[in-house]
């Protein structure tokens, strides 16, 4: 069975648009897992940041609280006028 050259020619151009479909599809894959992984890591960046701040508040809270007990002591201590 003999082939035309119209045939042959039509064939290598559906398959080169295939291949290039292919490349373009996967290119978009790739920066689409990219994008993915770095929404990702930022999301794990700011809940450590999170976490991070919500312990120093914790700490000045702490420290807040000390020092209102040693005003509220010492003021009672040393009012005697």
């Amino acid at each position: 069975m003999e082939t035309s050259p119209a045939n042959r020619q039509l064939v290598y151009s559906c398959l080169t648009i295939v291949f290039v479909l292919v490349l373009g599809v996967t290119g978009l894959l790739n920066v689409s897992h990219n994008r993915s992984q770095h929404l990702q890591d930022q999301a794990i960046d700011l809940r450590r940041n999170l976490f991070q701040k919500d312990q120093k508040i914790k700490i000045l809270e702490e420290r807040l609280k000390d020092c209102d007990t040693l005003e509220a002591a010492s003021s009672t201590t040393y009012s005697y006028h």
